[in-house]
């Protein structure tokens, strides 16, 4: 029992630095409070009705990393999001 949990141990220890977060600071004074994101939402948003477009195109391109990384895995593309806004709505 011993054994399976430092090897169990030796394996987390080893596979966070690798594969964990490396691009972000160690300071914590150089971290940003990122806000465009949400403004730049709300500015599509109120597009939504005047455009032929989507307006949530220019707001993907314009994200954040964050938005970027959302995207991927939860809004999928500009055309998603605006379906589901517009449901919403």
């Amino acid at each position: 029992m011993k054994l399976k949990f430092i090897i169990l141990f030796a394996i987390i220890y080893i596979k966070v630095p690798v594969f964990g977060q490396s691009n972000f600071s160690d300071n914590p004074l150089d971290a940003v409070f990122e806000t465009k994101d949400s403004d730049n939402f709300w500015i599509a948003f109120d597009k939504m009705d005047k455009s032929k477009e989507n307006p949530f195109v220019e707001y993907i391109q314009k994200g954040s990393p964050g938005v970027k990384a959302f995207t991927e895995n939860r809004i999928i593309n500009a055309d998603s999001l605006f379906t589901v806004v517009k449901k919403e709505n």
